[in-house]
């Protein structure tokens, strides 16, 4: 097992792939039931933290803080702005970079960690794709 994984599962009990796998399953499965993207991103946020406005402000300050341009890429900023929130470093919302510029950094760093993170959002988001016949805009 990996330092990462091994890492992660000490915080979650969990591979990183399930926890992201779980944000995105529920933001698709709202997709299904015709939600907007919009929608469907607030529904992933209200149902993760219901109880909560402190946390949902969070990702909300978070997500305005780094806009994307395509659906894909503002789905993979809420996972990488839970994971941020839940298990990543304590901060303000805007003290870690966006997903995108993150991932970039790491590899152009070469870190294992930051780039193993952004890979495993990829790959999930990739996966869950192909397996339900699904198409990123």
């Amino acid at each position: 097992m990996g330092l990462f994984r091994a890492f992660f599962k000490g915080l979650t009990g969990d591979s990183p792939q399930k926890f992201f796998a779980e944000i995105m399953n529920s933001y698709f499965n709202a997709i299904g039931r015709g939600y907007t993207h919009k929608e469907s991103m607030t529904y992933v946020i209200q149902s993760r933290y219901p109880h909560s406005d402190l946390k949902q402000k969070w990702i909300e300050k978070r997500l305005r803080l780094f806009p994307c341009d395509s659906n894909e890429d503002d789905l993979k900023e809420l996972v990488f702005a839970i994971w941020l929130l839940e298990i990543g470093p304590k901060s303000n919302p805007g003290d870690v970079e966006s997903f995108c510029v993150t991932r970039i950094n790491a590899k152009l760093d070469n870190d294992p960690i930051w780039s193993k993170l952004c890979s495993d959002i990829d790959e999930v988001y990739d996966s869950l794709l192909s397996s339900n016949g699904k198409k990123g805009n």
